[in-house]
């Protein structure tokens, strides 16, 4: 993973935000679980696997409603799409 993630992820366990680090799992334990899951496009969160998942990379986020084609988070990070 790119140094932007790691850095980002080191920052959230070291201030308390993150609710993993009382879980005990490592900053790359985290990156690790959370490769493979789709991402919203439109308000950057976690989406979820929709129907046609496998054929499409169809998702639907929680957040915005937005539903349709999506790369997974560790494409997103990557290829730099995030604004």
């Amino acid at each position: 993973m790119p140094d932007y993630f790691q850095n980002t992820v080191d920052h959230n366990m070291r201030s308390g935000d993150f609710a993993l680090e009382t879980m005990g799992l490592s900053p790359t334990e985290i990156i690790n679980a959370l490769a493979g899951q789709p991402v919203c496009p439109k308000c950057e969160r976690l989406a979820f696997r929709d129907v046609g998942w496998k054929e499409n990379r169809i998702a639907t986020c929680s957040n915005c409603g937005w539903h349709g084609k999506t790369v997974t988070y560790d494409e997103y990070i990557t290829k730099k799409l995030y604004r």
